[in-house]
């Protein structure tokens, strides 16, 4: 096991060493083709794609320290900013936190945040990976809950969850992450396409914007009726005026209640039958049906997580 360079001491030298070898938070993508072909592409041209923009990931990175203060606490694993390497030097990960004694790994923590509850089994190649890097048998897994609002609040204190090391999830990973770094060896750019597909980051990251803005949406919604039931009781039985603050011109008033017509066909047939099933008839005759043309609908759910 070795350390070899820190993010905080330089983001370009973190991102090429991290590129030179391949590291866990791609061990998630590499499992679907797309995730494999876009890895392949950043390996061999250095370019990737930038999710800083995605709203669940910016506060993900900044919720990190403070829930890694709550670890380090609760289990004594203190943050880690360092890129590792494992026996195999090609094999990398930076684990959000890192316990170390006398420069052997003896537990580590990945953190998470969202606004579902804790599912392990969608992270579990990044920590199967982890594991395998640093030869441990388990790893702890951390899960902060938010309401999804802007920004979000957390929601209590922490889950978590030790997940345990599966050889055959790690077996496979390394077989892939061999081949994959072996064929980019070999690559030029002009050898790997260019990542826009129908499951691209780009569309990931636009569907993703879209459930962010749903949250903010449902959660805007709730706060405004919420507000609107309690002014109702607030102003109920006050006299209609007007109240001023620094923000709003609040009026409460009386309008007369509408008028509203409507025929009594039952009343008319018992009456005039006669005229009424003439009526009917013509109206059916004259009823005509339309077709409207086919569209074509975008849907976007919350993925399922196992």
């Amino acid at each position: 096991m070795m350390r070899l360079v820190s993010r905080s001491e330089g983001e370009a030298a973190w991102f090429e060493a991290r590129r030179q070898g391949f590291t866990a938070s791609e061990a998630n993508r590499v499992l679907t083709p797309s995730g494999r072909r876009a890895i392949l592409r950043e390996k061999v041209t250095g370019e990737g794609v930038d999710l800083s923009r995605v709203a669940a990931i910016r506060w993900g990175k900044a919720r990190e320290a403070a829930v890694m203060v709550w670890v380090e606490e609760r289990f004594g694993i203190p943050a880690n900013d360092w890129l590792w390497s494992g026996e195999n030097p090609n094999h990398r990960a930076t684990p959000d936190g890192l316990l170390v004694e006398d420069g052997v790994p003896v537990a580590g923590c990945e953190v998470k945040t969202g606004v579902d509850e804790m599912s392990p089994g969608m992270y579990q190649p990044q920590i199967q990976w982890t594991m395998h890097v640093f030869g441990l048998s388990r790893w702890l897994l951390v899960w902060e809950r938010n309401d999804g609002g802007t920004p979000p609040t957390p929601l209590g204190e922490p889950e978590w969850i030790w997940v345990d090391r599966d050889q055959d999830i790690i077996d496979q990973l390394v077989a892939e992450a061999d081949a994959l770094l072996a064929e980019a060896g070999r690559s030029s750019r002009e050898d790997v396409e260019p990542v826009i597909l129908d499951d691209s980051d780009e569309v990931a990251y636009l569907a993703g914007q879209v459930l962010d803005a749903r949250l903010i949406e449902a959660r805007g919604k709730e706060l405004k009726e919420d507000a609107w039931k309690k002014l109702r009781v607030a102003l109920e039985g006050k006299p209609d005026d007007q109240w001023l603050s620094g923000v709003a011109r609040v009026t409460w008033s009386t309008t007369p209640g509408c008028q509203t017509s409507s025929v009594d066909l039952s009343a008319m047939e018992a009456e005039a039958p006669d005229v009424v099933e003439a009526y009917r008839a013509l109206q059916a005759r004259h009823t005509t049906i339309a077709t409207g043309k086919p569209s074509r609908n975008l849907t976007i759910t919350r993925k399922e997580t196992p």
